[in-house]
């Protein structure tokens, strides 16, 4: 798993996952939404880097090939995104039972616990054991500040296994210290041309 996909799953995780748990409160509105995050890896800023590098490639890029490169990396900035919410959506983001279902088709290397710190907030810690990507203990929180608002943080400390081709210095691993805050706002009940999101 590459580390923006791990990043990404993790923060699903951190909304309630554990059965036992009451749903947090208030229910985030369905509709369209806009997250947008910091990630960073060992101290970098990798979402920053990896919008300078697609910058610098589309620059480079004769203008009669630009339009094509579009077409297949699309225009997204890859610190923002939105997505679509149908109002059973919505509702599951405070359910356990179908974030911990999600979760674990998302991240089947790691388990995890959570703990309810209020009626809108949690904790959650984490150890993950995938030999061919990330090795190490994660930890975090989300808030469900209001319907039209959620926040949540993570942090990662371990090791990974880069993908075939990019191993460095001649190591199977590399150690990596992972960071992450993610600030969700609702935008419209309407989603527009975004599409709600299915299961995988």
């Amino acid at each position: 798993m590459q580390p923006h996909k791990l990043l990404l799953a993790a923060l699903l995780l951190a909304l309630p996952c554990l059965s036992s748990a009451a749903n947090l409160q208030p229910n985030p509105k369905p509709g369209l939404w806009l997250s947008e995050e910091n990630t960073l890896v060992n101290g970098r800023d990798i979402l920053q880097e990896l919008k300078e590098m697609r910058q610098a490639m589309m620059k480079s890029l004769p203008k009669d090939q630009r339009a094509h490169a579009m077409a297949i990396l699309g225009d997204d900035d890859p610190s923002s995104q939105h997505k679509c919410f149908t109002p059973e959506m919505a509702a599951a983001l405070t359910t356990p039972e179908a974030i911990l279902a999600e979760a674990n088709q998302q991240m089947p290397e790691c388990e995890f616990t959570t703990q309810q710190t209020s009626g809108n907030s949690l904790q959650f810690s984490g150890q993950c054991n995938d030999p061919e990507g990330f090795i190490g203990d994660m930890h975090g929180a989300v808030e469900i500040v209001s319907s039209t608002e959620i926040k949540s943080t993570f942090q990662g400390t371990g090791s990974y296994k880069p993908p075939t081709g990019m191993l460095r210095d001649g190591k199977d691993r590399s150690d990596i210290t992972m960071e992450n805050t993610s600030v969700s706002h609702w935008v419209a009940d309407d989603c527009g041309t975004v599409e709600p999101q299915t299961a995988r």
